[in-house]
């Protein structure tokens, strides 16, 4: 279950190597708070190993950390990516639209 505090952020559209460090430099800035994050992929068209290592890592340290992690509005091919990869049953997808009181953070 979503928490009503949770902050939501935009994947970028690409999730690769070559902007997987601007993304997680803009996230981690927002894991010191120990809420709930809503990461909405509906945008998300391309993801890498890179990409997917960084979500792998985001989900580590929300176990460690004690919050959740959830991934609202996935695209096909960011699922099927997960699926490829061996890893769609380690997260939290959402299909359905989250609490409209979320802070919403365009990364």
């Amino acid at each position: 279950m979503v928490a009503d505090s949770a902050i939501e952020l935009q994947i970028p559209e690409e999730l690769t190597i070559y902007t997987v460090q601007s993304f997680k430099d803009k996230i981690l800035g927002r894991l010191d708070i120990k809420e709930d994050l809503i990461l909405n992929c509906q945008d998300m068209n391309i993801i890498d190993g890179a990409g997917i290592q960084l979500l792998l890592s985001l989900e580590k340290t929300a176990l460690n950390e004690e919050f959740n992690i959830f991934f609202k509005s996935p695209t096909d091919s960011f699922k099927e990516s997960l699926k490829l990869a061996g890893v769609s049953e380690l997260f939290n997808v959402i299909e359905e639209e989250v609490n409209d009181g979320q802070e919403d953070i365009n990364c």
